[in-house]
């Protein structure tokens, strides 16, 4: 009587735990760094001088006193991914530029990957993000990213041949990437490399929720 009455406990408790891992899997968010430099010869050590010219033709000339130490052409924003096992949001900050300049950028609301299809959701507006298809191919590289192990894959997307590498871990969901359009990649992307750009998406930090 007493070993059935375990082997129902056991039953029951394993029905529970799954149910409950089910209804309540975690979810995660990741905060990402996007940068890419649009000019690397230009960069500002010094003071600068502004001339203006108006209507009339009269100069006025003024001196910028910021220094910035990185490249004053670099575009440099923010990305927030959250999502789970069943699908992922991603959102886009222009709001705090690291290099103190302002964007302005008309962006969705919001990025929604569900049932492997993206969708794009501006106010009451929502569309279909087109599938980018591409190629991966696992490589024998592997770094730490945030105390992830991460390993490379390198992307050719398929229509338009473009090339990039993605970094991804298999210890969160393979929903959270910093982008749209792409189907789950072999893991989370932590790090989305575009050589040929000089452009990077970079997990900053990740959170659960």
């Amino acid at each position: 009587m007493k070993t059935k009455y375990l082997m129902y406990l056991i039953f029951t408790l394993t029905l529970f735990t799954f149910s409950f891992s089910k209804k309540y899997c975690l979810s995660y968010e990741i905060a990402y760094e996007y940068k890419e430099a649009l000019n690397n010869n230009v960069r500002v050590d010094e003071n600068i001088e502004m001339i203006m010219v108006d209507g009339n033709g009269d100069t006025t000339r003024s001196n910028i006193k910021n220094k910035i130490a990185k490249n004053i052409f670099d575009i440099t924003f923010q990305i927030i991914t959250c999502g789970n096992d069943s699908g992922s949001i991603v959102k886009i900050d222009y709001s705090n530029p690291i290099n103190g300049l302002q964007m302005e950028v008309k962006t969705p609301d919001k990025l929604v990957l569900q049932n492997n299809k993206w969708y794009s959701y501006s106010g009451n507006h929502v569309k279909v993000i087109p599938e980018i298809f591409y190629h991966a191919v696992e490589t024998d590289s592997f770094k730490v990213i945030l105390g992830y192990s991460c390993q490379k894959y390198s992307i050719t997307e398929t229509e338009s041949g473009n090339k990039f590498d993605v970094w991804v871990t298999k210890d969160l969901p393979n929903t959270l990437m910093p982008g749209a359009g792409y189907k789950p990649f072999a893991g989370a992307v932590l790090e989305m490399d575009f050589p040929e750009r000089k452009a990077k998406f970079i997990a900053q930090k990740i959170k659960t929720i």
